[in-house]
């Protein structure tokens, strides 16, 4: 009988070592998209090294690398932990062939992934999509939908520059795309821009749902016009904004806008606070309501307030009749129906959102349901890599709520498309506006996936 071969411990010994002093292996075959590091990036931040990079001694002293050639690319400046392997060229190449192959075999026990996804969270928006989209690829409901219920293919923000080539996109640009309602419009432009704006939307819009740009706060493409505003300066960037969206707002259409405003020295910076005022005081909007849309984040801890779990969105309108559809986003009812108040779907449209403290407040009388509230809680990506990523499920809730079949959609600040992707799903069109000709080729692509021929119109 043969003995079992023993198994050696090859560690030789730690060290920290800055990691730009680490030499990639020139056999190293995996290649680390954008996204990928920016995930990293965000696991980082939130929780620091928690595991060691492997790497091996050169007779010159020089540490080659094994494993952690991503860990060195995000973290140039920093010292890293590392484990120096007593192994010689031939073991290096098996583990640098076998360690991520080894990894990638092994299955999913999916009620166990989605217990813990749905106990985690984290403040990294790159981090979070990476683990919705993983949630995603498992067929894993945090939420309580049927992740196949809604097309959202991932927008290949990772390759703006490449499909910007492919597809010719510059500014001036306008694009018609054949949906199952209608064509939804495309244009590479300037939503503060009357005259843009004028161009894209040929027919008046029943809804607008944006993500604008968050003051100073985030990067956008350097390549575009656009310049981060400094806060104090935010409102008088939004007038003409606002004042586009009005003329080209169908009287009982709805304005709804996911913004929140950071922190500084301890305090939220108010330029958030200032526009409400400007849009209800200076500008006659109705501030209809504000919505609270719930963001799992992971555990963290500052001097004086607690970890970030929502970001607003802030609904106004030009009437205080505007459409409203609140039977087209019934849940499952939850609790005892003797002691449900029942409203009647007929004339649900004279209802306010505002009246609803809890899922199960009210129950339909005529089909088996209940109204949500204002928390809305929506999981997926939404355009992993972009700044600005929401879910298709952020504005899918508002176009059901707030729209029929068929109606018109517009996002001033179209981003990685994901409005576009919305309005397609529920048979609604959308007009898009991206100043940067780069993310408009992402959403050219995008919307490709779904079996969708832009056309580049004259």
């Amino acid at each position: 009988m043969s003995k079992k071969k023993a198994i050696r411990d090859r560690i030789k010994d730690f060290r920290r070592v800055k990691a730009s002093e680490l030499f990639a292996s020139p056999r190293n075959w995996r290649e680390h998209p954008k996204a990928q590091q920016a995930a990293l990036r965000g696991i980082l931040e939130d929780v620091g090294y928690a595991d060691a990079l492997l790497a091996r001694e050169l007779p010159d002293g020089t540490l080659e690398l094994v494993d952690g050639h991503l860990r060195k690319e995000t973290t140039p400046d920093q010292e890293v932990p590392v484990l120096v392997l007593d192994i010689d060229e031939d073991e290096a190449k098996k583990l640098l062939a076998v360690i991520d192959p080894l990894a990638a075999m092994a299955e999913a026990n999916t009620d166990a992934l989605g217990s813990l996804l749905a106990e985690i969270g984290t403040e990294s928006d790159a981090l979070q999509a990476m683990l919705d989209d993983l949630a995603d690829a498992n067929d894993i409901d945090l939420d309580g939908n049927d992740p196949g219920d809604l097309a959202d293919p991932e927008p290949q923000v990772d390759r703006a520059a490449e499909l910007q080539k492919e597809w010719g996109t510059e500014t001036g640009q306008l694009w018609v795309i054949p949906g199952k309602a209608g064509e939804h419009r495309l244009l590479c432009g300037d939503c503060r821009k009357d005259v843009d704006v004028s161009r894209l939307c040929v027919e008046k819009v029943n809804g607008c749902f944006t993500s604008p740009p968050y003051a100073e706060q985030r990067k956008y493409d350097e390549a575009s016009e656009f310049k981060p505003i400094p806060p104090g300066e935010y409102v008088d960037w939004w007038e003409p904004l606002q004042a586009n969206i009005r003329g080209v707002l169908a009287d009982d259409g709805s304005f709804f806008v996911n913004i929140k405003p950071n922190c500084v020295d301890g305090e939220r910076v108010l330029y958030v606070f200032d526009l409400v005022l400007a849009m209800k005081r200076l500008w006659s909007w109705g501030f209809v309501d504000e919505f609270c849309w719930e963001r799992v984040t992971s555990p963290g801890s500052w001097t004086n307030r607690f970890k970030n779990g929502f970001e607003p969105v802030l609904h106004f309108a030009l009437s205080s009749r505007c459409k409203f559809r609140p039977h087209n986003c019934l849940q499952p009812f939850k609790g005892d129906p003797s002691k449900a108040t029942t409203y009647d779907a007929g004339t649900a449209n004279k209802v306010r959102p505002s009246g609803f403290d809890t899922v199960g407040s009210m129950r339909s009388s005529v089909v088996d349901g209940a109204l949500p509230s204002n928390v809305i809680q929506v999981s997926g990506s939404g355009g992993l890599g972009h700044s600005a990523a929401f879910p298709a499920g952020l504005p899918s809730f508002f176009i059901k709520a707030f729209s029929d079949d068929g109606d018109r959609w517009l996002d001033p600040f179209l981003g990685s498309g994901t409005t576009m992707v919305a309005a397609e799903n529920l048979g609604r069109i959308c007009y898009g506006m991206e100043i940067s000709a780069a993310y408009t080729a992402v959403i050219l692509e995008r919307m490709k996936s779904m079996d969708l021929e832009p056309v580049l119109s004259d």
